[in-house]
């Protein structure tokens, strides 16, 4: 859950680079830190979802071989329902 389908694969001067599904109705975690809607900083118990959600995402790409790169708040897309 939270990993998208890959679609292709290119390898192009020793990276990898892959397309993968575009989740709809999602905004980025840069936009939701800067919304105003939360003020001065995100609650805790969406920070810790948003954390913990990562982590297992990172781990999974860890155990199945993938180098994950350019990980930043920008690159991390969350849905209406979180």
């Amino acid at each position: 859950e939270g990993i998208p389908k890959i679609y292709d694969l290119e390898q192009k001067d020793g990276s990898i680079f892959y397309r993968a599904e575009y989740k709809r109705n999602t905004r980025s975690l840069d936009e939701l830190i800067n919304l105003e809607y939360y003020g001065t900083a995100i609650p805790l118990d969406i920070t810790l979802d948003v954390i913990t959600q990562a982590a297992r995402i990172l781990h999974y790409a860890h155990e199945t071989g993938v180098t994950p790169r350019d990980i930043k708040p920008s690159n991390i897309l969350i849905g209406e329902d979180g």
